[in-house]
């Protein structure tokens, strides 16, 4: 069944908390998870628009407002006495077709004891330990909480961790400061933070685009498809066998991995690498990653001079961060043959 809504009264009426009439009761409409005046979101006399209300709103001798009509967004509603004092705060109240999608969930994580509006936020699988389910803190050093995340968006309002909040996962968010119109933020740390794409991160994780100051159109789509450039160390560049395999970093032509959800990639291109020994497989370890399941490919193997291939085979197991490269038919890598130039394209469960 889809989403029900709730009947609207034909005629809004302020009533105070002992019950009575509010007379001159101020109704304040914000863009939902902001504040008044800087995120004030105008309300219309009329279904066309014509006209828009006051804001705040004032109701009339008898406490009934005059008529209000929605923009297509998400609000916030703040009601106060003539006086200034608040009688109720209502925040994420939709307007109605609006593109704005606020989903409900359970606040979770370590990181603070309170998610704060405006913080990124994503739904979490269970990786790093945290609680499948919950909305947690997004954070780009951490690959499952940017850019492996299947679904990020934003907190709505503050919500204390383990409560229920709202968390925008489609739309437009406000609320920030010093945003650049028509730049690309993505996911940083501290966490909950934002910052601009052309700032380097650990992962990158694209949540949308400034189209003001202070407000951003949240990027829609699932996990983001950036390349990350892996991290070389010679000595994570082994061989099985009674020989060595020698890489430097000048062997290496192209070391990155792409996340899309529970899915890895791994571009891997050597050249002029050095085998001494018999060797009968090339390993590189410590993955950025560790495979869920047991994987195998194909993969080419070259010659110093790249003259010479075969195919060969790559492959990992359930648990362990390691790549095992070895030739056709279990054939040794040797000095004299030469063929430890490595080609391929390595995807596997995370």
């Amino acid at each position: 069944m889809a989403s029900l809504k709730v009947i609207p009264p034909p005629v809004l009426t302020a009533w105070a908390d002992n019950g009575s009439l509010s007379v001159g009761a101020l109704l304040y409409t914000i863009a939902a998870g902001g504040v008044y005046p800087g995120d004030a979101l105008a309300t219309y006399t009329d279904a066309a628009g014509g006209t828009p209300n006051a804001n705040p709103v004032q109701a009339d001798s008898a406490g009934r407002f005059p008529p209000i009509y929605l923009l297509p967004k998400s609000y916030r509603f703040t009601l106060k006495t003539s006086a200034g004092v608040q009688l109720w705060d209502r925040d994420g109240i939709s307007g109605g077709g609006e593109t704005d999608v606020d989903v409900s969930g359970t606040a979770g994580g370590t990181l603070a004891a309170t998610l704060t509006a405006g913080q990124a936020v994503y739904l979490s699988d269970g990786s790093g330990g945290l609680t499948a389910g919950t909305w947690n803190l997004a954070l780009s050093t951490n690959a499952y909480a940017s850019s492996a995340a299947q679904i990020v968006g934003f907190v709505v309002a503050d919500v204390i961790v383990g409560n229920t909040g709202t968390f925008r996962i489609r739309g437009r968010m406000t609320g920030f400061t010093g945003l650049t119109i028509g730049q690309t933020y993505k996911i940083s740390a501290p966490a909950g933070s934002i910052i601009d794409v052309t700032s380097t991160t650990t992962n990158t994780r694209i949540v949308g685009m400034a189209d003001t100051t202070t407000s951003l159109v949240i990027n829609p789509h699932d996990a983001d498809v950036a390349w990350t450039a892996g991290t070389f160390e010679p000595t994570e560049w082994t061989a099985t066998g009674g020989g060595t395999w020698t890489v430097t970093s000048g062997d290496v032509t192209a070391y990155r991995y792409l996340v899309e959800g529970r899915t890895i990639t791994l571009d891997i291109f050597t050249k002029q690498t050095t085998v001494a020994g018999v060797v009968t497989a090339l390993n590189i370890t410590n993955l950025p990653f560790t495979p869920a399941k047991p994987a195998a490919g194909a993969c080419i193997i070259y010659d110093n001079t790249a003259t010479a291939f075969e195919i060969g085979q790559w492959s990992v197991d359930t648990g362990v961060s390691t790549i095992v490269f070895q030739r056709a038919a279990g054939a040794a890598f040797t000095a004299s043959v030469d063929l430890t130039n490595i080609r391929a394209l390595v995807t596997f469960e995370i």
